[in-house]
This record gives structure tokens, C-alpha cells and sequence, in this order.
């Protein structure tokens, strides 16, 4: 069986659609299959672009059917970013086995519109969604589920995923739920022996945005802090929407910020230092494709609290979920954890145990069984 994945972006590692493809190649090596993976470095002919979605798409999208229509002879099965295959299957010269992968499924904004920070210009945007039923993303939503319907198989890394898209009258036999993980080879890196019943910091990891949980975030320190004062909040890699510490500690009461900690941008390996003391993650995001900094919390045995929402909702324990947006049971729970050690200490072994299961060599042989069997 030889493999081609086609990713939309430079094969970069800070860019997170690129690691994903990246480190996907590296499991399916490592499992022993026949693969190669491509980027516009290669098929367009560029290492760096400032394009946006659309500008990629637009430009991206021919250049990848020609190149599968060149190439694609070599390989049983080729592997493109959803949305990056704006044609007919007829209109696709290739005998195998076409699957289209998600990074970020849009689809799921037929029905989702994320919280917006307040402003005049974002109360006229949603009166008018309101007023016209209107959701972000019109045309790329058609767009995806067109390569959705015309693909031989599809790839998705959540279960939320796959039943967003059977929701759609896809057919659920071909979609294929490979997740993304770590390796087993980094699993000593992780300081997941520690001691952390005394501790009395919560932790973040991730951009500081609107999707991320942004709005939520002011409203649960202020709540937690009223039952556990002397509680300190990490805030790690905030960088994106705001560009410095003093940007988003705007964003929070003054009386809090003694108990806040803002790291805009840090190392990987810093990771252990910085949850040295932590005791819980928080995770309030509105919509990911599966939530790198979550399992990081989890492979430490931090008990994290979060949405169950695409993403995160297959790595968070059940009981420590909510609805999304309902920032107030995610208090609850977060009290609940710092007031009661043995509960604490065994959602802090379940975390473990659970995030252990996310492994990029798990994951590799279910998707290489999968295409296996459409092969046959």
C-alpha cells in the first residue's frame, strides 16, 4: 500500500495543521507503510505564503489536482485537506482511493456561531445572523461538503466530527476516526509522577481568543477566587489575538491579576517547569479538532475541565465536561477538585490512564486497517 498526503500548508511544526500531517507521516513510517507527504513547497512551488483560507483554496486547489492527476499513478491511496478538492470525483484523474482529511471541519458553523467580545460592530453582526439565520463561512461550508460527498473515504480526528457529517447523509462506512496523539517514545518526558494534591495552580495552554474561551475566562477567576482566594492561574501561549501580557490582562478585573500568570509564547520544553505547581487544567474551548495543550495537561495527570464540544470532548474525562458555555458547572467542578483530595487523586489517575490512550501508534494502525480494507 503506498500513501500521498498533500498538506495545505508548509511542512512546518509551529504551524498546527502542519504538525498534524507531520507527525502523521512520522507514525505511518514508523508502522512500516509506503508513504510520502507533500506540501505547496512541492506542488505550488512556495515555502511561505500570507494567504488566507480562501486566498489557499482558490489558488491551492488546482494546482493539487494537477498534481494528483500527475503523480497520482504511483499511489493506491492520496490523502488532501478537506475543502482543498472543489471538484466532481469524475472530474478527478486518479484510479485509487481518494480520502479527504479535517483538520478544522467547518461544517460544524451550520449551527454554531462562537461568542464574540462585545462591541457595537459584533451585536450588529449577530442581530443580523439572528435576523437571517446566517452562520460564518457560507461558501467554504459548501465547499467542504462537496469534497465530503465526492471523496472515497474521509478522515477525521473526533467522534463529533464523523457524527457531523453523517448528519449531513454521508454515509458513516466511510468515515474513518484517526486521532491524533504523542509518541510512545516522548512518554517518559512527561512529568507525570509528581505529587500534585497541594498544589493550588490551574492551567491553560492555548491562544487567548474568543474560540479558546476568552469570555469565560474573567468570569471563572473571579468565581473560583471567591472560594479559593489564594488560587494562581497559568495562562501559556496566549499569543494570537493579542500581542503582549499588559493586552490580555486587560481583558480582567485589576483585582485579579495578582493571581494571574500571562506567558504569551514559550518553549515546549519549558512545558514541565511551567505546570510545575499545577493542580487542574482548564480547557473552555468552543470547537477544536482535537486539542493538543489539553492532552499535554492530561499526560501529566492534571484533571482538566472543559466543553464537550469536537476535540476535546473524546480527551476529557465525561464527568468532568459541560454543555458549551456553561462556564458555571466548570466552577463547580474546579471547587469540587481543589476542595476534595480523593477525589482529586483519582480523576488525576483517570486523566492519565485516558490520555494514554491517545497515541500516534494506535491511531496509525487503525487508519492503515481502515484503507487496508477499502484496498480489498
Amino acid at each position: 500500500m503506498k500513501i500521498l498526503m498533500i498538506c495545505h500548508l508548509p511542512l512546518d511544526p509551529t504551524l498546527g495543521g502542519a504538525k498534524v500531517y507531520l507527525e502523521n507521516y512520522q507514525s505511518f513510517l514508523q508502522a512500516g507503510a509506503e508513504v510520502k507527504l507533500v506540501g505547496p513547497e512541492t506542488y505550488a512551488n512556495e515555502e511561505l505564503t500570507r494567504l488566507s483560507e480562501d486566498e489557499r483554496i482558490d489558488k491551492y486547489a488546482p494546482l493539487i489536482k494537477d498534481y494528483i492527476e500527475r503523480e497520482g499513478s504511483n499511489y493506491d491511496i492520496i490523502e488532501v485537506e478537506n475543502t482543498y478538492l472543489p471538484y466532481e470525483r469524475t472530474e478527478i484523474k486518479f484510479n485509487g482511493i481518494l480520502c479527504v482529511r479535517s483538520v478544522l471541519l467547518v461544517n460544524h458553523f451550520d449551527t454554531l456561531r462562537l461568542p464574540t467580545v462585545p462591541s457595537l460592530k459584533n451585536t450588529l453582526k449577530e442581530i443580523v445572523y439572528s435576523t437571517l439565520n446566517k452562520y460564518p463561512y457560507k461558501e467554504r461550508r459548501k465547499i467542504s461538503l462537496k469534497c465530503l460527498k465526492n471523496a472515497d473515504c474521509i478522515n477525521v480526528p473526533n467522534e463529533l466530527d464523523k457524527q457531523k457529517i453523517v448528519s449531513l447523509g454521508i454515509k458513516e462506512s466511510k468515515i474513518l476516526v484517526g486521532p491524533y496523539g504523542y509518541f510512545e517514545k516522548d512518554e517518559a518526558s512527561f512529568d507525570c509522577e509528581k505529587q500534585r494534591v497541594g498544589f493550588n495552580e490551574i492551567s491553560f495552554i492555548g491562544s487567548f481568543d474568543p474560540r479558546k474561551g476568552e469570555l469565560e475566562f474573567p468570569k471563572i477567576v473571579r468565581e473560583v477566587l471567591k472560594e479559593f482566594p489564594e488560587t494562581k492561574f497559568n495562562l501559556l501561549g496566549c499569543k494570537g489575538r493579542y500581542k503582549n501580557k499588559e493586552e490580555v490582562l486587560s481583558k480582567f478585573n485589576p483585582e485579579v491579576h495578582a493571581n494571574l500568570n500571562i506567558i504569551m509564547h514559550f518553549d515546549p520544553t519549558q512545558l514541565n517547569e511551567l505546570l510545575g505547581n499545577t493542580k487542574i487544567g482548564l480547557f473552555p474551548s468552543h470547537l477544536e479538532s482535537f486539542g493538543f495543550g489539553l492532552l499535554e495537561l492530561m499526560l501529566r495527570g492534571i484533571p482538566t475541565v472543559g466543553y464537550e464540544v469536537p476535540g476535546p470532548s473524546d480527551i476529557l474525562l465525561k464527568d468532568l465536561q459541560s454543555q458549551r458555555g456553561d462556564w458555571q458547572r466548570l466552577v463547580k467542578y474546579i471547587t469540587r477538585l481543589l476542595g476534595d483530595d480523593e477525589l482529586y487523586l483519582s480523576k488525576s489517575r483517570e486523566s492519565l490512564a485516558h490520555g494514554r490512550l491517545f497515541k500516534w501508534e494506535i491511531s496509525a494502525q487503525k487508519q492503515l486497517a481502515f484503507y487496508q480494507k477499502l484496498l480489498i
